[in-house]
């Protein structure tokens, strides 16, 4: 039998194999990852079944056993090109990929969502292994792979503190509204004492609840009783004694609060009160491990090609090492701005059919992790820090939904990040007919980490 005319795939093995790939002779690997339990079979290049799946180990015995079986397949089959797939979702397939790797096995990962869409075209609504398994064959053979490796070495650090920072951020969030809510049972006008005035509600905010100020104040005044008890006159001499800077405004508010709060069963209060240590001890410890996380990725940062960005106006150490750990530092391993755009699942695709066109939409078949960094990226340049170059091109897209503008900004920074670290320069968009924008990066980081960053732009500025 003849290659044939293979199209896309032809051009996706043909890259891998070179031009003598035949198609005839790819056996392929299909493996649905478990944490415990991972499943392989193997395929020819049309979907046939070569022998039964089987299950194995996700550790070194069981990587040797579906390379050992993958090479008794292919030699009785008499198949030349071998390739292994499996889904590119959750982490329980990176021991997996990794001892692949070791053994000089072409690994080819799919995304979740391509496999998913591949088991509907089988028109059969189930759901199991040997199913997963053919799906993931199929969309391997079809060329529907990705070539991303899994992170190694200051990519892999960089990568975890940062997940890890934004997980603590999460789980402190959640921690606030606890707060909240448990505020609301026996101290709701804490958050704020309701008006009324010329017959319009109004709130006078005493605290931000998430500022260091009122978790300090939660610390010595934990009940309406206890504030009342002090007084103003007590209440002001707490403030200087602990320096709370509470003032004369926010103590009047303080106390009216504690009036306007309903009486709570005394033994239904201590369980209250038990609580709010609980949250303030948490919400206190995740705050010190976020900066914890953050000290650590910026002196990463401070060492790698990241330091360009935070020149950027509205781009800080945290944002730059969360874009630089999802992308990686190699960053001439993308041929194009498109590339990482794609990555993120925020690149933009057509709903057209006929003369009928339907709403444009992002494709989210990326990296989750990389596509809310674009998201957050793209809110922050306009409106939580402006930029004023991104800020413009934000004013023209007036047809988006908000979403939309914030994706398009966060996909437009990302052209401009990957401009700035393939070509060693600083903020200057060739497009910007304003004054200079570009910080000093340094300004950015904290003194112990200036100096190495201070090294790493000379060095790249000089493009060494």
């Amino acid at each position: 039998m003849g290659k044939g005319k293979l199209g896309r795939r032809g051009r996706v093995f043909q890259e891998l194999f070179g031009p003598d790939f035949n198609p005839v002779q790819l056996i392929v690997i299909a493996i649905d990852v478990a944490k415990t339990r991972p499943k392989a079979a193997a395929f020819d290049y049309f979907g046939v079944p070569l022998g039964e799946s089987f299950f194995f180990t996700p550790d070194q015995r069981g990587i040797e056993k579906v390379c050992a079986t993958a090479d008794e397949i292919a030699n009785k089959a008499g198949k030349r090109f071998m390739v292994f797939g499996l889904e590119n979702t959750g982490h329980y397939q990176e021991p997996i990929v990794a001892g692949l790797r070791e053994h000089n096995r072409l690994v080819m990962p799919i995304n979740a969502i391509t496999t998913h869409e591949e088991r509907k075209s089988l028109l059969d609504y189930s759901k199991t292994d040997d199913l997963d398994l053919y799906a993931i064959a199929s969309a391997v053979t079809g060329g529907k792979v990705t070539f991303g490796r899994p992170p190694e070495g200051v990519q892999a650090r960089l990568r975890f503190l940062t997940r890890t920072r934004r997980s603590c951020v999460l789980e402190r969030a959640k921690a606030f509204t606890d707060l909240h809510t448990l505020l609301d049972h026996f101290w709701p006008a804490l958050q704020g004492v309701p008006e009324v005035v010329d017959g319009k509600p109004k709130l006078s905010t005493i605290f931000d609840l998430k500022s260091d100020q009122a978790i300090a104040f939660l610390r010595q005044v934990k009940t309406p009783a206890q504030a009342l008890a002090l007084g103003a006159e007590g209440l002001a001499r707490l403030s200087r004694d602990k320096r709370l800077r509470l003032g004369r405004r926010r103590i009047e508010l303080i106390l009216q609060a504690a009036e306007l709060a309903a009486k709570t069963d005394e033994s239904l209060l201590a369980l209250y009160v038990e609580q709010l240590d609980n949250l303030l001890d948490k919400i206190e410890n995740l705050g010190k491990r976020i900066e914890q996380l953050e000290d650590q990725s910026e002196e990463i940062l401070a060492d790698t090609p990241g330091v360009l960005l935070l020149s950027t106006p509205g781009v800080g150490r945290v944002t730059a090492a969360e874009f630089m750990a999802e992308v990686g530092l190699a960053i001439d391993a993308y041929p194009s701005a498109s590339a990482i755009i794609k990555l993120a699942g925020t690149n933009p695709v057509p709903a057209e059919s006929g003369t009928r066109r339907g709403r444009m939409r992002i494709s989210k078949q990326g990296n989750p992790h990389l596509r809310e960094i674009v998201f957050t990226i793209g809110r922050n340049l306009t409106e939580l820090n402006p930029n004023p170059y991104f800020a413009a091109f934000r004013a023209r897209l007036t047809r988006l939904t908000t979403n939309q503008q914030r994706i398009a900004v966060g996909n437009k920074f990302a052209r401009v990040a990957y401009a700035m670290l393939t070509k060693a320069e600083l903020f200057a968009p060739r497009t910007w007919q304003g004054p200079p924008l570009a910080n000093n990066p340094l300004c950015k980081l904290k003194p112990q980490n200036r100096a190495k960053a201070q090294a790493t732009l000379e060095r790249l500025l000089r493009k060494e």
